[in-house]
């Protein structure tokens, strides 16, 4: 508009003796515009900040508000561009994308569902804004749901839990696995990951102790390192404006702050200053060092201000204090609508506007850039229409988002070539995961005689609850107790190794096999078969495999009961 404004003044009210000169300048500047791309955001040779601000100037308030929505699990594919597929969507998680009865677990399928949901939303939305496809990576890629038919091949690589990691003391194996784990996710067409988890564990209750690399700062901060080089390149790529190599993430850790603090999932965290800056913020600050660009918001609050809509949590420490302004924040799951119960917001603060509304505002201008399940920022589009809060909030956290997509190439490379899903479950990434495995077992006594156990001419009693999935010998609950939380949920028959399957098939012995106690259920009745069969004549060892599972670990849960524990421990 400024350029034909300016063409029309140059051009028109001069004498007819200049006219003629003018008249060729005119047009050769004319020609000159229209050679400028009308979308400058989608010239690649940009810098990324500009292209954010190119396309922040061409975009509405809806538009604005539906970049800063993550949908759900409940909403497909289908269901995201009939609802934004004229304005654009902030980003959906990558195992939502096809419905479960039409790809099932199968990872190609899948991949070109996100590629022709891509190529739909670009096309169909105004200003051809492409979808952040996300996954958890904690230690593999997330899969689809339950209800999934078995997979086909393996989803992905599944390495060990965090907590396993801790136990190398080998920061660059952690590192490996942290690689490793991007080329999987960037080629199954994912660029945002959560992960790394840095924060730092101190009470044992805590019911996710399986996802965090331990309970030093200093140790944590190692990994917290190592874990961002891995995924998202190192500190040449620290600037959020920065692009991404192809096989590299968008790493946005987990749980800003102090989670972790309590002895359940979401536990107040009241700390001191020194203890809150050299225990709690200490791997963040490495992980930001390491070229993390974005955290995740806690569950909790941190004396007494809920993380998700505290500036000083989010904007004062993140942004400021750890030196990541225009890192990228994002809610956890339903935590927006969740200020209610905490009392900061009031439903009813606005009259005739959604009840979400205040809580919304808060967490917006607190810094929180992305709302993970789109419950609470739905209500911006009618709180910024009529002034309830400024947009330049609004702009930063679209702004945010956009400079992720940017950054990782989503506008210029629409779709993933499936030729790379080669890299998935690779024989180097599965060899990586028993290397990594291996040296985080520890061993913590082996009295004379024990172990190793001889081949031959012993009888075992296998016991516990983890040890293995009995006589039907296919994929049971055993083995997503083995591998942890944020793993994929439908497994291939044989992808994970039990204790049972290693006595059997690997080693010829010859064992009895009872459980004796589950897991999740509070019941004992079992031990006395247990007791018998390890008694029995001619039995030489007794292998317990205890442990927890899905029920005694992970989110939503705490520890503080020791059910299982007690279970086991009477075992």
């Amino acid at each position: 508009k400024a350029t034909v404004s300016v063409l029309n003044c140059f051009c028109k009210g001069h004498a007819w003796g200049v006219v003629a000169m003018r008249g060729l300048a005119c047009l050769a500047w004319a020609a000159a515009a229209a050679a400028v791309s009308p979308r400058p955001w989608l010239d690649a040779s940009l810098p990324v900040s500009a292209r954010v601000d190119a396309l922040l100037a061409e975009m509405t308030t809806e538009e604005k508000v539906n970049q800063v929505l993550q949908l759900w699990t409940t909403v497909n594919g289908t269901g995201a561009l009939a609802t934004y597929g004229k304005t654009g969507v902030g980003a959906m998680y990558i195992f939502a994308t096809a419905a479960d009865a039409a790809c099932g677990a199968d990872r190609a399928c899948r991949l070109e569902a996100r590629n022709a949901l891509q190529a739909a939303m670009v096309k169909t939305s105004r200003l051809g804004i492409p979808i952040s496809f996300v996954s958890e990576t904690l230690h593999s890629i997330m899969s689809p749901g339950p209800d999934a038919p078995a997979a086909p091949v393996p989803l992905s690589t599944v390495f060990p839990m965090p907590v396993t990691q801790g136990a190398t003391w080998n920061r660059s194996l952690v590192e490996a696995v942290a690689a490793a784990v991007a080329k999987e996710a960037r080629a199954s067409g994912v660029e945002r990951a959560f992960s790394p988890e840095v924060q730092v564990a101190v009470d044992p209750r805590f019911g996710r102790m399986e996802e965090n690399f331990g309970a030093d700062p200093a140790l944590v901060s190692a990994y917290a390192a190592a874990a961002t080089v891995g995924l998202g390149g190192g500190p040449a790529y620290a600037d959020p404006n920065s692009y991404l190599r192809p096989d590299k993430l968008v790493a946005q850790a987990k749980h800003f702050a102090a989670y972790g603090a309590g002895a359940y999932d979401g536990a107040p965290a009241d700390v001191s200053p020194q203890t809150l800056f050299n225990v709690f913020l200490r791997p963040w600050r490495a992980f930001v060092e390491a070229g993390g660009r974005g955290a995740m918001a806690g569950h909790n609050s941190v004396n007494a201000e809920p993380c998700h809509s505290s500036a000083y949590v989010l904007t004062a420490l993140f942004r400021r204090e750890l030196n990541c302004s225009q890192c990228f924040i994002t809610s956890d799951f339903n935590d927006v609508p969740n200020l209610n119960n905490f009392g900061t917001a009031d439903k009813n603060r606005y009259p005739g506007f959604s009840g979400n509304t205040d809580a919304a505002i808060q967490a917006l201008e607190a810094g929180l850039d992305l709302d993970l399940g789109a419950f609470g920022y739905p209500a911006l589009l009618a709180a910024v229409q009529k002034n309830l809060t400024d947009v330049r909030h609004l702009d930063r956290a679209a702004g945010n988002v956009l400079r992720s997509k940017f950054a990782a190439g989503l506008f210029d490379h629409v779709r993933v070539d499936p030729a790379g899903l080669a890299v998935v479950h690779s024989t180097p990434h599965v060899r990586l995961a028993r290397e990594a495995a291996t040296q985080g077992c520890v061993l913590l006594q082996n009295p004379p005689g024990v172990l190793p156990l001889r081949r031959e001419g012993l009888t075992v009693a296998l016991l516990g609850p983890n040890a293995g999935c009995g006589a039907a010998r296919v994929t049971c609950d055993v083995s997503h107790n083995l591998i942890g939380g944020y793993s994929p949920t439908v497994l291939s028959d044989g992808q994970v190794v039990t204790l049972q399957d290693a006595l059997d098939a690997e080693l010829g012995m010859a064992y009895d096999f009872v459980r004796g106690v589950d897991v999740d259920s509070p019941s004992t009745a079992g031990i006395p078969a247990a007791v018998a069969a390890a008694a029995r004549a001619g039995v030489g060892a007794a292998v317990l495999m205890l442990g927890d599972g899905a029920g005694t670990c992970g989110e939503g849960v705490r520890a503080s009961s020791w059910t299982s524990w007690k279970r086991c421990s009477r075992l």
